[in-house]
């Protein structure tokens, strides 16, 4: 009799396993996909930027897109307590996003 209940116990736990590792999954494709959209806005700012100052004939060195890589792709979705606008926070690149 002791038996009976051991494998029960075990499928309780191994469904609430899978369940949190869905869950899990679900979140992280929600977040790659903000991610994935916030840095898709910075490029197009930091390339609008760029442009910017070729076409003013002004000495472009690329510190934008440097700037920008130092927090990686990958960073950024992994860390998920941390907002996504706090990346960014205290560089040079700060004001050039959030003008």
């Amino acid at each position: 009799m002791a038996h009976a209940s051991s494998p029960t116990i075990f499928w309780y736990i191994a469904v609430a396993f899978c369940s949190l590792g869905m869950w899990y999954c679900a979140f992280m494709l929600v977040r790659n996909d903000k991610v994935g959209n916030y840095r898709k806005k910075i490029i197009n700012r930091i390339s609008k930027k760029n442009r910017e100052e070729i076409s003013r004939n002004l000495d472009y060195n690329g510190w934008r897109y440097d700037e920008f890589e130092r927090v990686s792709y990958y960073t950024m979705v992994f860390k998920f307590w941390k907002p996504l606008s706090s990346f960014y926070k205290d560089t040079k690149l700060e004001k050039e996003i959030y003008e």
